[in-house]
């Protein structure tokens, strides 16, 4: 497990750039579909949803791009 750890104290500005694109690009992905799969959710529900897919999407290209 030591091999997938993630060094936040060595990550670029383009690193977090990166991060950030992952989390807004997930929220409108979230934001249509949620919303049109289930008509009134909450948009609070919609962003969570959507920064939760996004954050571990960047996890994961941060694992693969150390790995």
């Amino acid at each position: 497990m030591a091999e997938g750890k993630i060094e936040f104290g060595k990550l670029t500005g383009k690193d977090y750039a990166m991060g950030v694109g992952f989390v807004v690009i997930a929220m409108i992905i979230a934001q249509g579909l949620v919303a049109y799969l289930i008509p009134g959710a909450p948009p609070a529900l919609l962003g969570a949803i959507g920064a939760a897919i996004g954050v571990a999407a960047w996890f994961s290209y941060l694992r693969k791009r150390n790995g």
